[in-house]
């Protein structure tokens, strides 16, 4: 299948559609099946361009506030006292030894 130039989508034209209106069923499930790979293939281009654009906005440790963290996680429903505190516990013992 043809790519339009520029915008990289396929090309339908009055030609496509009168070839794909005789197709039998094999032959326009096959065209189907291009199509949906084409945009598979577009997808997974933009997911990993997504996931090194998010990657590159993740604070460094250093820049994370603890107690801004903390308080956070203290508002979530569901969260006790009794839980809080491990979960206290344990992002200060991490942020520690981040730090060393």
């Amino acid at each position: 299948m043809n790519r339009q130039k520029g915008t990289g989508e396929p090309e339908f034209n009055r030609e496509t559609y009168k070839r794909v209106k005789k197709y039998d069923r094999q032959q326009f499930s096959n065209f189907c099946l291009d199509i949906y790979r084409l945009g598979r293939a577009d997808e997974r281009k933009e997911v990993a361009a997504m996931i090194e654009e998010a990657k590159q906005e993740v604070p460094e440790p250093e820049q994370v506030n603890v107690d801004e963290l903390l308080t956070a996680i203290s508002q979530v429903k569901g969260i006790g006292p009794r839980s809080f505190a491990g979960v206290k516990e344990v992002v200060e013992a991490f942020f520690e030894g981040a730090k060393q």
